[in-house]
């Protein structure tokens, strides 16, 4: 009797046991379960942020995000305004109104030739204070238009002796203080653009060299200046008369 129950409280709690492992065994299954919905993988297609390659960001329609945003360097736009920086000179503000005059010329100073205005004498006094302005911010020197003959006859004299500065040695007529001269050039628009740079490029120095700087002293000096020119067999010769 004793055997028998003892055989069937062990039978009866080896079912119960049993039961209780089916119940469980079947309870992990519906957790696992669960558990596999909420870490199912990301759709990367459906819009969603992928954490894995932090290539995507929200609203970017999937474009990679190359860090730009976060560099630091902050974008003004100015680049795409339009506007075009043409340099000092045309803002309107003289660089030289600040500055002075330059205790030397600027090295390799070479502007534009002015326009021909069909005045020679009137653009040979523009070029000289073309150099001067821009090279060395010189205040400019005046057109001496009385000594405009002087310097077309001293042109022609020196031109038919063929020897530079012959008249003004000779005194032939005012001359001024001072004279710079291009013999033999091939046209007088070459005088004014081409001989008075070689006059300029000179430099400050020694007025008699060598390398002689007389031709720049002069240009640099002085606060008049008349031009004269003569056009013969011997090509174009052009005075420059200072005082």
């Amino acid at each position: 009797m004793h055997r028998g129950l003892a055989w069937a409280l062990r039978d009866g709690i080896l079912y119960k046991m049993s039961q209780l492992l089916v119940r469980t065994f079947a309870a992990c299954l519906l957790v696992l379960s669960a558990c596999e919905g909420e870490l199912g993988t990301l759709d990367e297609d459906a819009g969603g942020v992928s954490l894995m390659d932090g290539a995507t960001l929200p609203g970017d329609g999937g474009g990679r995000d190359t860090g730009a945003r976060d560099s630091g360097v902050r974008d003004t736009g100015a680049r795409d305004s339009g506007v075009r920086d043409t340099g000092a000179r045309d803002s309107g503000v003289d660089p030289c109104t600040a500055s002075g005059p330059l205790a030397e010329p600027i090295t390799g100073c070479r502007p534009l030739p002015v326009p021909d205005t069909g005045d020679p004498a009137a653009d040979c006094v523009a070029r000289i204070n073309q150099f001067r302005h821009d090279c060395q911010c010189l205040p400019p020197l005046m057109r001496w238009t009385a000594g405009e003959a002087c310097a077309d006859q001293v042109a022609q004299y020196d031109s038919e002796a063929g020897t530079p500065h012959a008249g003004f040695r000779a005194g032939i007529c005012d001359s001024g203080r001072a004279q710079n001269e291009c013999p033999g050039w091939g046209s007088i628009p070459q005088t004014i653009s081409g001989c008075l740079q070689q006059m300029w490029d000179e430099g400050p120095g020694d007025f008699y060299g060598p390398p002689p700087h007389g031709h720049y002293i002069n240009m640099s000096t002085h606060t008049r200046v008349a031009c004269g020119f003569y056009e013969g067999p011997g090509g174009v010769w052009a005075a420059q008369n200072f005082r």
